[in-house]
């Protein structure tokens, strides 16, 4: 199971979780979020892919991002359409949000397959995670052709829940 750390501003503390064995570090550059980071941090990467996290973001500006931030993936949390997403995704690896307000359309997960992953999240009216949990049990009903993270409100309370999830293709937690 992949375990990735969105959020997280001060190099001290990236340097942490790197160091717990975390697997990806989310870095929010999507300028409302009161998460934002303006300015890459300094840290060791170790093992730990970095990924930064956009939302309806112009392709120009995430590939200048990509550059600068020196990021192995993004991770697309707005409302971007297919065409984007493959632009992006022929620069970097695409990590496509999906913000759950109810089943996932499998309609919808196969016209951005080309996307290295899907995350799943709870559908609010601003954009990025907001630490809510969603029904994770609707996933079990419908295929998802892609590996996906699961996101919404996870915590260490939420374990053997996890432990439970008998889906195809889920890959990891955030």
């Amino acid at each position: 199971m992949m375990v990735k750390v969105c959020g997280l501003t001060q190099p001290g503390n990236i340097s942490d979780i790197i160091t717990m064995g975390v697997d990806l570090i989310g870095l929010n550059i999507y300028t409302p979020s009161p998460r934002y980071i303006a300015q890459p941090p300094v840290f060791k990467k170790e093992n730990a892919k970095v990924v930064g996290v956009f939302a309806n973001e112009a392709p120009d500006v995430i590939c200048q991002k990509v550059s600068e931030f020196s990021l192995d993936l993004v991770q697309l949390h707005g409302d971007e359409d297919k065409v984007v997403c493959r632009e992006i995704a022929s620069i970097v690896p695409v990590i496509k949000v999906f913000r759950l307000a109810g089943t996932p359309d499998e309609k919808s997960l196969k016209t951005y397959s080309f996307c290295e992953y899907y995350l799943f999240d709870t559908a609010t009216p601003a954009y990025g995670g907001s630490g809510t949990k969603f029904n994770w049990k609707m996933l079990s009903d419908i295929d998802i052709p892609k590996p996906f993270f699961l996101s919404g409100g996870i915590g260490p309370g939420d374990a053997q829940d996890l432990k439970k999830i008998n889906t195809p293709n889920f890959f990891g937690i955030d």
